[in-house]
């Protein structure tokens, strides 16, 4: 199932890449916290590169994941996770994948609130 890898070749790849940058929006949260750290010379930047290397192995992971239950053409791009799960027939999955993405949403409303009351 992972083959190819780059259907659209590696270009469109690393396009791909820098627009999905753009999603994650977790530093100025980070920024505006900066106040509360003990040590933000030291933390900040501890902070930014952890946060960042954690989005970008679960992207991985997750891509991983879709493209070796079944084939890239196949893969529903208005609900891709919770509809490759349904097809493999797990159902407990698509309403885990579910409420997580609710609380992602949430999650990310509150972030974005947080960062302009500061």
């Amino acid at each position: 199932y992972l083959y190819p890898f780059f259907p659209y070749g590696f270009t469109a790849t690393i396009q791909s890449a820098a627009t999905l940058s753009y999603a994650f929006i977790g530093y100025d949260v980070i920024a505006n916290a900066a106040e509360e750290c003990e040590n933000p010379s030291r933390d900040l930047p501890r902070a930014m590169i952890m946060a960042l290397m954690t989005c970008a192995v679960l992207y991985v992971c997750v891509c991983l994941v879709l493209c070796g239950m079944q084939t890239f053409s196949s893969i529903d791009t208005s609900a891709p996770v919770s509809t490759t799960f349904e097809l493999a027939g797990l159902n407990w999955v698509v309403s885990v994948v579910d409420v997580g993405s609710f609380a992602g949403m949430v999650t990310g409303l509150l972030a974005g609130i947080y960062g302009q009351s500061r």
